[in-house]
């Protein structure tokens, strides 16, 4: 299958007075930039996903810099705390769904290790402000759900949406 990525110009602003839950963000997130390539690709198929990070009802997304990251990993350290990504594939007027919540636990660090974590550059782009495919993997203490859900992209799950796709 050939395929290409394609970063659609959307706000990825967290409006956590709209939505009520990390599921209801992401599918949100996720519909609407598989709606801006479908725009840009009418007759191709579209993957989109959101992921986004939740503790306590606080919706954690990407950071804007490396003192916000900081304080995102001062919240997340040595907490528990939810991974939610949603993927969306669309085809014409076929569309499909599926959210998928992993929950991660963190050590407790000294902030001496998460400045070192921070100089690394692996937080940037990534909800949470951690990579647990990277460094950010000494950070979790275990998880409970899917590895790749936390990485960003549920592949087994996305595997079962294309094969139901295939099939309608």
């Amino acid at each position: 299958m050939k395929f290409f990525s394609y970063h659609p110009e959307i706000a990825e602003t967290i409006r956590s007075s709209k939505f009520s839950s990390l599921i209801q963000q992401t599918r949100f997130l996720a519909r609407m930039k598989a709606k801006k390539a479908q725009e840009e690709f009418p007759d191709s198929l579209i993957l989109a996903a959101d992921t986004l990070v939740g503790l306590k009802g606080k919706i954690l997304g990407k950071p804007e810099s490396e003192k916000q990251a900081f304080q995102m990993l001062r919240t997340l350290n040595g907490n528990e705390h939810e991974v939610v990504t949603t993927v969306a594939l669309l085809k014409n007027t076929q569309a499909a769904i599926r959210s998928v919540v992993t929950k991660v636990w963190f050590y407790k660090k000294p902030p001496s290790f998460l400045k070192w974590y921070l100089s690394t550059g692996e937080y940037k782009d990534k909800a949470g402000a951690y990579g647990i495919q990277g460094h950010g993997s000494l950070l979790v203490k275990k998880i409970e759900g899917d590895y790749y859900n936390v990485v960003g992209l549920p592949v087994g799950v996305l595997w079962e949406m294309l094969e139901k796709f295939k099939k309608k």
